[in-house]
């Protein structure tokens, strides 16, 4: 590490090496270290600058992330309610205990949670809501919320065992500086509270309690999709992470005789293969039509290439998910990688396991035609 140290201040940056992570005791007394290493590079003044950065270092292929600290909670006053009745005006930060699961409503959501709940202002002012609470109620209000309470016990087991592991491995990393571990969405997983749990997947998560699945002495950050669209793929070109062997691209291929395989991802999308995951009408295979100007302002948002004239496809992985993808516009260029990155910058795609056409008119591209597989 002291190389890598020295050799990023010879490039004028000025690193500074911070562990992240902790170590976990198994009942075999084994010590699982899911602890890493994160290197700062740089602190800058906005999410902007921070982002500027990062785009240097893609051209030393140098994949990086920037993350926003939270150097203080903010200040502000909140009014309580008791059973519709107004119980006082209070000074936020605020933390509220209670013996039974407190209803919280936040616009349109509502849902009940049974931890302590932490009451802040965040930076743009809104009310933020954390609950702190033991690891298997966790479980137990994430595991129905990504999988139906109705499936199989065995694959309710299996899920609650992943989402453990998933959840340890994850602790103290990705939202740390901002005061928090994981959201309540999609982005970490979902989470439905105290109000969300079902009898059958209460049980799982008994069952499985304390389980997670291990590899090379460290517990595997079992990550999960809704669908995999028939086949995974190996981490590293998904998200911004080092090669991990136990998160390797594998087919979910039912029948062992089908030879249906990404490496034609015209004929792979175009057909549905006996995939377990194929029974998911939406999820298995899919079409997104997004109009030219609606496209050119969300790729903008982030990669300012003016009037896109042009997606190229670039390399791709064993599961023919995208590792690459230039967008060519009317004021430059902009090369997006990995698979998470370009999801997004085209609207938040379901997956980048996918076949881009153009839809073309008199004066130019009209729309664009996304057609791919698999969710998340």
């Amino acid at each position: 590490m002291n190389q890598y140290i020295a050799e990023w201040k010879t490039k004028g940056y000025d690193p500074e090496p911070v562990l992240r992570g902790d170590r976990y005791t198994a009942a075999n007394g084994a010590i699982l270290d899911g602890r890493q290493y994160w290197i700062s590079l740089a602190r800058t003044d906005t999410e902007a600058q921070a982002k500027q950065i990062t785009k240097k270092l893609e051209a030393l292929q140098t994949w990086a992330w920037p993350r926003v600290e939270t150097l203080q909670p903010g200040s502000g006053t909140v009014s309580l309610r008791s059973n519709g009745q107004p119980i006082g005006t209070f000074t936020l930060p605020l933390t509220l205990k209670a013996d039974a699961p407190l209803t919280i409503q936040s616009g349109a959501k509502e849902g009940r949670y049974s931890g302590e709940i932490a009451l802040w202002v965040e930076p743009d002012s809104s009310l933020g809501v954390y609950e702190t609470l033991p690891m298997e109620d966790y479980i137990a209000g994430v595991l129905p919320a990504e999988m139906p309470a109705s499936w199989p016990v065995e694959a309710l087991a299996a899920q609650a065992i992943t989402a453990r592991g998933d959840v340890l491995e994850h602790l103290g990393f990705k939202h740390i500086l901002e005061g928090f571990h994981f959201t309540n969405s999609e982005g970490d997983r979902v989470y439905a509270g105290h109000g969300g749990r079902k009898p059958t997947t209460d049980a799982a998560v008994a069952n499985t309690r304390g389980q997670v699945l291990v590899a090379d002495g460290r517990i595997v950050p079992a990550v999960f999709s809704s669908n995999c669209g028939g086949w995974t793929e190996n981490n590293e070109n998904v998200w911004s992470s080092p090669p991990n062997l136990a998160l390797r691209a594998v087919p979910d291929l039912a029948n062992p005789q089908d030879r249906a395989n990404p490496a034609n991802i015209a004929a792979w999308i175009g057909s549905r293969p006996t995939a377990y995951c194929n029974a998911d009408e939406k999820g298995f295979r899919w079409t997104r039509r997004i109009g030219a100007t609606q496209l050119n302002g969300l790729v903008n948002r982030q990669y300012p290439v003016g009037q896109i004239v042009s997606i190229q496809p670039g390399e791709r992985g064993l599961s023919g998910r995208l590792k690459t993808v230039i967008v060519k516009g009317t004021e430059g260029s902009a090369t997006i990688r990995k698979e998470l990155p370009i999801r997004q910058a085209f609207g938040d795609l379901p997956s980048a396991m996918l076949i881009i056409k153009e839809e073309r008119g008199p004066s130019g591209p009209v729309a664009w035609i996304f057609t791919g597989g698999g969710r998340g």
